[in-house]
């Protein structure tokens, strides 16, 4: 893993992605540069129908609007350093959402970040879609996040200042029973890139992707088909041609239970090499080999509490939880 250096990896192989532009709480575009990549201070381009042309995540399928992805996905918005850092979420309740802590502000300023209930943030901010933007009331990071090396405890919940649009749906989360095998299905979605990580951000349309891979069960026995509920993080194969990029951070993992129906196992942490050997140097890092996902099943507990902080006493509650 890289070293860390006062709190922040050297060579960054966390999948947020900091966005060339500056959203404002009046839904304002502006044209303020980022070191994403070469070139990325170009405008973000909205083209309604790129991603049909051009599907990602990488090598995914987007997402339609009315679909229970898309009803139950956000996109997430964190102003750092002068710019956007463009991240996933999970709606699990009315008002609650589930990301990554690097996701969100490390000081928990919830002015800070905001939440867009849309499949094409970027068409949506273009078109000053006041409607699509929900902004944020509280923000809870896990306390573990950034003590240790290697991103650990990469987790964070979010709680809306009003409630998700009438039209959006939950997705719940996974039981501490569930477990993985060699052949799981596992299905990936978020906002990321539709290319690779160092790639320019400006040329991808960021709409809302989903696309299929599988544990990675391999050689590297500390990472291959591990168990859910004593796992914190569970690792997942993108050699097969497509996965989770930059700016899918924080948006879930999941797979069927055993009625087939969908549960979040996992929320995107960072790239990772798995049984390859570990990147030396920035320009190398790529989505193409792995990725790793903070382990829901894992911080259930800590999810639970944080549920229960967050939620406000007037907001009504939906199952969230599988137990």
């Amino acid at each position: 893993m890289p070293e860390l250096k006062d709190g922040v990896s050297v060579m960054s192989k966390s999948l947020l992605l900091v966005l060339p532009f500056f959203l404002a709480l009046t839904a304002c575009l502006g044209n303020s540069s980022s070191s994403d990549g070469p070139g990325a201070s170009e405008t973000l381009q909205c083209d309604a129908n790129a991603g049909e042309r051009n599907p990602g995540i990488f090598g995914g399928r987007r997402a339609h609007k009315d679909s229970w992805i898309g009803r139950g996905v956000v996109a997430i918005l964190t102003e750092e350093g002068g710019g956007i850092e463009l991240c996933t979420g999970s709606l699990i309740d009315r008002n609650i959402v589930l990301t990554a802590a690097h996701c969100v502000n490390r000081m928990e300023i919830a002015s800070k970040t905001q939440v867009m209930f849309s499949v094409e943030p970027v068409c949506d901010v273009k078109a000053n879609n006041r409607s699509a933007l929900q902004t944020v009331s509280a923000v809870r990071v896990h306390r573990g996040y950034g003590v240790t090396r290697g991103g650990g405890d990469d987790i964070a919940m979010i709680r809306l200042t009003n409630p998700a649009p009438w039209n959006y749906g939950t997705l719940k989360l996974v039981g501490r029973t569930f477990d993985m095998k060699s052949d799981t299905q596992v299905l990936l979605t978020g906002y990321g890139k539709r290319t690779d990580y160092n790639t320019n951000a400006a040329v991808d349309p960021h709409d809302l992707k989903y696309t299929y891979v599988k544990p990675y069960s391999g050689s590297d026995f500390s990472k291959s088909l591990l168990p859910l509920a004593t796992s914190p993080v569970l690792y997942f194969d993108q050699r097969g041609g497509s996965g989770a990029c930059a700016g899918d951070s924080g948006g879930p993992a999941l797979a069927r239970n055993a009625d087939g129906e969908y549960r979040v196992i996992g929320v995107a942490s960072q790239v990772d090499n798995l049984d390859q050997p570990d990147f030396t140097r920035q320009e190398d890092v790529t989505c193409r080999i792995g990725i790793a996902h903070t382990s829901v099943a894992n911080y259930a507990t800590w999810i639970e509490e944080s549920f229960t902080q967050l939620r406000n006493s007037d907001t009504i509650r939906s199952r969230a939880i599988d137990y």
